[in-house]
This record gives C-alpha cells, sequence and structure tokens, in this order.
C-alpha cells in the first residue's frame, strides 16, 4: 500500500512539472515577443538593417533588402507582431488583429505586447 501511494505521489509531482515546464517558457517567449515589439516600434523603412533580417515595421511585415526595410503591409485589420509561440521556445512574426495579438500575449502570463 505505501508504495501503491509513493508511486501515485511521484506520478502527480511528475505530472505537476510536466504542466508548469510548457508555462514557464510560454511566458518567457511573450517577454520576448515584447522585447521584439519595443524594438520594432522604433523602425522605419529607412532603418539601418543587415540583409535577411525581418521585423515589424510601421504595422507591416518588413524583410532586409540592401540595408533598408523593404515593407509589406498586412491585410485589412491586422498589422504585424512579434507573437510568443506556444509549443517550442521562441517568437513568430504574423499579421494579427491587435486584439488577439493581446490575447496571445495574457494566455502567455504577460500584459501587453
Amino acid at each position: 500500500m505505501f508504495s501503491t501511494k509513493l508511486s501515485a505521489l511521484v506520478f502527480l509531482a511528475l505530472a505537476a512539472l510536466s504542466q508548469a515546464a510548457p508555462a514557464d517558457f510560454q511566458k518567457q517567449n511573450a517577454l520576448d515577443a515584447q522585447k521584439l515589439n519595443a524594438k520594432f516600434a522604433t523602425l522605419t523603412a529607412d532603418s539601418s538593417c543587415n540583409d535577411g533580417d525581418q521585423a515589424c515595421v510601421s504595422g507591416g511585415f518588413a524583410q532586409c533588402s540592401g540595408g533598408k526595410f523593404q515593407v509589406t503591409p498586412c491585410s485589412g485589420g491586422t498589422q504585424c507582431f512579434a507573437l510568443p509561440l506556444v509549443n517550442k521556445a521562441g517568437t513568430s512574426l504574423t499579421c494579427d488583429s491587435a486584439d488577439d495579438a493581446a490575447a496571445r500575449m495574457s494566455a502567455a502570463g504577460v500584459d501587453g505586447g
């Protein structure tokens, strides 16, 4: 009986750890996305960059070519955001509504974008 209770306790502890881990990296992803969005807010199409860099510039998705950003506008009602990945460490750039972007950040445990 003791070993059954101990086994159950170990199982529950491991289950709790496995559920807590994603929240940890998701929150860090959201914090990283916030930093990127703050950096992107300072950029313009004329900002210097390295070929291949990607960013959100003036609400659109931007890729660096020839030392300057080439901006592709997002479709109506959306703008470019850095958002947290949910299944692994990292961020992604995507066109999204401001409300959905805020909801994704909130779901990852941070306020604001």
